[in-house]
């Protein structure tokens, strides 16, 4: 599911994909494993509901 989302973003023309994740160890570490880093731009609103949440995207400018 994934890597489906980042192919659809691609077809988009999108330059990076936005995720906002739950805090448990094994989902951050899923998404490291796919190349995600934490947000640098941080949805305020997000954050406020659970500030616990993670925030992470990933470039996929230069993905093929």
């Amino acid at each position: 599911m994934f890597n489906y989302s980042v192919e659809e973003a691609k077809k988009l023309g999108a330059e990076k994909i936005y995720i906002c994740a739950g805090s448990a160890e094994e989902t951050i570490a899923f998404y490291f494993s796919r190349g995600c880093t934490e947000a640098i731009e941080i949805n305020k609103e997000l954050y406020e509901l659970d500030k616990r949440d993670f925030q992470l995207e990933k470039s996929i400018i230069l993905e093929d």
